[in-house]
């Protein structure tokens, strides 16, 4: 449990993670009522970038990255170059491109789909830093 409400980075960091959650699954629960996406797409993005900075906060992720420049200094809990920092930046790269094409893309049916194409890629991303994390 301290993994989760040990401070109050790691407290506010899981309420956050659990009310994206939450908003996907109202949002995928309410999905036949949903007629604009847009709005849908926009907060499940802002929501979910916030999420990975706070997370990335609390497993002292900065570090790492001065560890990569400075072999005299500590790592955060991930390193740089581990498959979790590589996946979770693919996944937020994906991410950006699908928030980014609903601007361009007006038709309802395609932002319906990227907001469910963000869903999966946040969620993944949960899971694969949480699972890690418990494995530590």
């Amino acid at each position: 449990m301290a993994n989760y409400f040990g401070d109050s980075l790691r407290t506010l960091t899981t309420l956050l993670l659990l009310g994206v959650l939450g908003y996907m699954g109202i949002t995928i629960g309410n999905r036949r009522k949903i007629a604009f996406w847009g709005k849908r797409v926009v907060t499940l993005a802002i929501l979910g970038f916030i999420a990975c900075i706070f997370a990335a906060a609390r497993d002292g992720y900065h570090l790492s990255v001065q560890a990569a420049n400075n072999p005299d200094s500590a790592p955060g809990l991930f390193a740089m170059d581990s498959a979790q920092s590589i996946l979770g930046s693919l996944g937020g790269m994906l991410m950006v491109i699908g928030a980014l094409s609903c601007l361009f893309v007006k038709k309802q049916p395609y932002r319906r789909a990227v907001f469910f194409i963000l869903s999966v890629i946040i969620a993944a991303k949960i899971l694969l830093i949480e699972i890690a994390r418990a494995g530590l």
